[in-house]
């Protein structure tokens, strides 16, 4: 089953085909920018072009171990099944298992096998006094005081909310809180069920993988008060290269990996401090730095008609 989509028209862009989208990064955001340029903005995935500095797309979220010494699954570095742009993604992308099919269909209809089957979902372990423990997941949903809270959120004026941030009223799990069985709603684990069958995809539409592609700067071009990019240095199998990117053209930057500066732990040591920036986030760092000295330059002498908020 495929839904029905309207042709999404790019700003300032009136012939898709003329367009290259320069996607920095291989996470799940950018893997579904290009199914989206795909399918809603129909650009050609031949001109859909991702830069990814490992030899693997995906972010690296792929789960590793063997049998003998264990697994390392990152549950955590994996996206949200919650919310409506997700469900759309994955019934945009075709199922690994069965031809017709969308890898949505694929997890409902595992998830209403739950529902008939005594299936063992995850288990949750943590340190105890004497090893590795099981975790009693009844106590992870909402607690008295959570219920209380939401309560006196309900009741508080909108007026008087307005500059709260989410997370000064909620906790970070309270994303998950609506998930059902965020670890068990695929197959197999969610790299091979949802970011491969993606990737496959995109590769069988013809979209450019540069794998082994590190990005190491951004260049910009301003234009009667407008910051565009006009070229990507990269460092591609250890050649640099700068490519040139044209006005009409697209660029997504993804804000960084879910597992940049991850490290693993033991049942006995816990995993090491992050000691290095992420892969784009020295770019942002310094291309924000750079901005902020121009801003600060411009407010202490302004151009006529300038405007800092433009």
């Amino acid at each position: 089953m495929s839904p029905q989509t309207q042709t999404a028209h790019i700003p300032g862009h009136q012939v898709p085909d003329r367009v290259d989208a320069w996607i920095l990064g291989s996470s799940v955001a950018s893997l579904a920018s290009a199914v989206h340029l795909i399918s809603d903005a129909n650009v050609p995935a031949s001109q859909i072009h991702i830069l990814e500095s490992r030899n693997t797309p995906g972010d690296g979220i792929i789960s590793t171990g063997d049998p003998l010494d264990g697994y390392d699954h990152r549950p955590g570095c994996m996206p949200s099944f919650n919310d409506a742009c997700m469900k759309r993604l994955l019934a945009l992308v075709p199922s690994a298992i069965g031809s017709g099919r969308t890898v949505l269909q694929d997890m409902n209809e595992l998830c209403a096998s739950y529902h008939h089957e005594d299936v063992p979902g995850t288990h949750i372990l943590i340190q105890g006094d004497h090893g590795p423990v099981n975790l009693d997941t009844r106590k992870l949903g909402l607690d008295l005081n959570d219920r209380m809270d939401l309560m006196v959120l309900i009741l508080r004026r909108e007026r008087s909310l307005f500059r709260k941030r989410i997370n000064e009223l909620f906790r970070d799990e309270v994303r998950n809180l609506n998930t059902n069985q965020p670890l068990d709603c695929t197959k197999y684990n969610q790299f091979e069920s949802i970011v491969t069958p993606t990737i496959v995809y995109l590769k069988s539409q013809g979209v450019d993988f540069r794998l082994n592609t590190k990005i190491r700067d951004i260049v910009t071009r301003l234009d009667s008060g407008t910051v565009s990019i006009s070229g990507i240095c990269a460092l591609r199998d250890g050649v640099e290269e700068i490519i040139t990117v044209s006005p009409k053209d697209i660029v997504i930057i993804s804000l960084g990996s879910t597992t940049s500066g991850s490290s693993s732990g033991t049942n006995k040591d816990p995993p090491l401090k992050m000691t290095k920036i992420g892969r784009f986030g020295s770019i942002w760092q310094r291309k924000t730095r750079v901005s902020a000295i121009r801003i600060t330059s411009a407010l202490a002498s302004p151009s006529p008609g300038w405007n800092p908020l433009l």
